[in-house]
């Protein structure tokens, strides 16, 4: 958990291994995507499940990455879908 002003960022040391090593994988480029999962506005609280990989258009260079938008509205739907409206786009990393 990770204090955001007065909010909680709460994640998994999976997600953790996850975005090291899609980051690994990209060396030594920088890399980028999109994290997904939801928000429980009661307890001010985000809870970020998944990571999405920098898309095919992405622009990874050495000192920064621009992230790029090919499938990227498809793939954030369709984990909508499989999820019942649960998990969303909460930012990118």
């Amino acid at each position: 958990v990770l204090p955001a002003e007065s909010w909680a960022v709460v994640f998994d040391e999976g997600l953790r291994a996850r975005l090291a090593s899609l980051r690994q994988e990209r060396l030594p480029k920088e890399t980028c995507g999109v994290l997904l999962g939801y928000f429980d506005t009661s307890r001010r609280r985000a809870y970020v499940v998944d990571a999405l990989p920098a898309p095919p258009d992405s622009v990874e260079e050495r000192t920064g990455c621009e992230r790029g938008t090919v499938g990227l509205q498809e793939d954030i739907a369709a984990i909508s879908v499989a999820t019942l409206g649960q998990v969303e786009y909460l930012g990118e990393w």
